[in-house]
């Protein structure tokens, strides 16, 4: 299978297909519905579809946000 539809449908070594046959040629589609998370070079990486509506800035600005407040509290 060419590299670049490998990389468009995150399909990795060992990745399983099925291959259906019709009646002007063939489907084929992933197979294995694995852990969507793959580490690519010690980063973990999602490869498939959104599965939750989340605006990842805002996300990440609020936990700044919280644990900005949390440090400056004095301890009890």
């Amino acid at each position: 299978m060419p590299k670049a539809l490998r990389e468009q449908f995150h399909l990795a070594p060992g990745s399983e297909l099925e291959i259906e046959a019709t009646g002007d040629g063939v489907i084929i589609r992933a197979a294995d519905r694995g852990p969507s998370l793959v580490n690519s070079a010690g980063v973990l990486v999602h490869h498939g579809p959104q599965t939750a509506d989340l605006d990842i800035a805002a996300f990440v600005w609020q936990e700044r946000e919280s644990r900005a407040r949390h440090i400056g509290r004095p301890r009890r």
